[in-house]
């Protein structure tokens, strides 16, 4: 009766336990993975056309023409006189055709009322044209920028800004373009006495020096 009792015990356990495992949810499905990317399809053997490119950047627009008096005078005489001049250029010629006249042994031109621009003719160095300008007093630094702007523009490199004083004060401004065959350049020296005042009552002065070098 005991042997009965425990086999009865022993069936019902297993039959518990199957219920058990049946009752247990089925594990979910592992995740399908992503297709991958597909390029674009080529029709009729044509291939995609790429994405536009990026336009380029506007350049900067260019800096203003100048209207100081004295920039004016100086950047045409540079353009019209002296680059010429020391590629070959007859002095005379040049010096009447704008404006200058012959004083003195000096050619001179009077550009503003009260002020003159003085072309000296140099004869040990024909490769450099030298003008000597009286200009208002304190009135520099729109020449400066002229100048710089102009250098600029034609792709030239500020060389030299430096200030010294020996027997009188000068402050020293250049530009370059060195080429192939040839190197440019342009000097900007104002000139005054040691103490830092004008040399005249009436004007400052500064001489602007161009040369043409070829190897």
């Amino acid at each position: 009766m005991r042997r009965l009792a425990l086999l009865s015990l022993s069936a019902a356990m297993v039959m518990a336990s199957s219920a058990v495992a049946q009752e247990q949810p089925a594990p979910a499905p592992a995740a399908e993975p992503a297709p991958a990317a597909q390029a674009a399809p080529v029709q009729d053997g044509v291939a995609p056309t790429p994405p536009p490119a990026e336009a380029p950047a506007t350049p900067p627009p260019p800096p203003p023409a100048p209207t100081d008096v004295t920039s004016v005078a100086i950047l045409g005489a540079l353009d019209r006189v002296c680059r010429p001049l020391v590629a070959g250029g007859n002095l005379e010629q040049l010096a009447k055709a704008n404006g200058f006249k012959k004083k003195r042994e000096m050619w001179s031109w009077a550009y503003a009322k009260g002020y003159q621009m003085t072309l000296l003719a140099s004869t040990t160095n024909p490769n450099v044209c030298t003008l000597e300008i009286d200009y208002p007093i304190d009135g520099l630094t729109p020449v400066i920028v002229d100048l710089h702007n102009w250098a600029m523009a034609r792709q030239w490199a500020l060389y030299r800004n430096d200030k010294y004083t020996t027997d009188m004060e000068r402050s020293t401004r250049s530009w370059e373009l060195r080429g192939e065959t040839q190197d440019e350049a342009v000097v900007l020296m104002s000139v005054r006495k040691a103490d830092g005042t004008p040399v005249s009552k009436k004007a400052d002065r500064a001489e602007v020096l161009y040369s043409l070098t070829k190897r």
